[in-house]
């Protein structure tokens, strides 16, 4: 009996140590800015939109079917945006 307490908590403890950076890491926040002075460009603007969206979505304060219409929306505006770039 003892054996398969001890296994259990063997097995508790891998999942954690291996779970544990996983869940704990959050997703980083896109800054375009390398300095105050510089200006956001509309691709920066939208790839920081897209960020705080998902930080919204992973925190709960959104809900899914808006977060994936608003997700949709902003991919298709910077699309837009680069295709627009790189024909020029």
């Amino acid at each position: 009996m003892w054996v398969l307490v001890a296994a259990f908590l063997l097995l508790a403890t891998v999942v954690a140590t291996v779970s544990f950076p996983l869940v704990a890491q959050s997703l980083e926040t896109y800054d375009g800015r390398e300095s105050e002075e510089d200006e956001y460009s509309e691709r920066d603007a939208l790839l920081e939109a897209m960020s705080e969206l998902e930080q919204a979505n992973e925190t709960g304060k959104i809900s899914e079917k808006d977060y994936k219409t608003q997700k949709l929306q902003l991919q298709k505006q910077y699309l837009k945006v680069v295709e627009g770039s790189s024909a020029k």
